[in-house]
């Protein structure tokens, strides 16, 4: 498969997770573009994991990162809105 350049998604991802006071470390990052690229490829998804387990903090970050680069004028980006 070809890679995949996620630069613009990574410094978004960072600015969000800075602006929700939390670690943009490797492990957490990994499992966002993991949720990022399961909404591209699904109709629906569920997270389900264990209490305190990030899930939440995974959807607002990939939400905030994703509205920031819609913002910022990338067409390959939608502005998400959580409900």
């Amino acid at each position: 498969p070809p890679d995949v350049d996620y630069v613009a998604m990574m410094a978004a991802l960072a600015e969000a997770c800075h602006d929700m006071g939390i670690q943009p470390v490797q492990s957490f990052t990994d499992k966002v573009i993991q949720l990022y690229e399961t909404t591209i490829v699904r109709h629906g998804l569920m997270l389900v994991g264990p209490t305190m387990g990030g899930k939440t903090c995974c959807y607002r970050s990939l939400q905030k990162a994703m509205t920031k680069l819609n913002a910022a004028g990338d067409a390959k980006f939608e502005k998400v809105r959580v409900v």
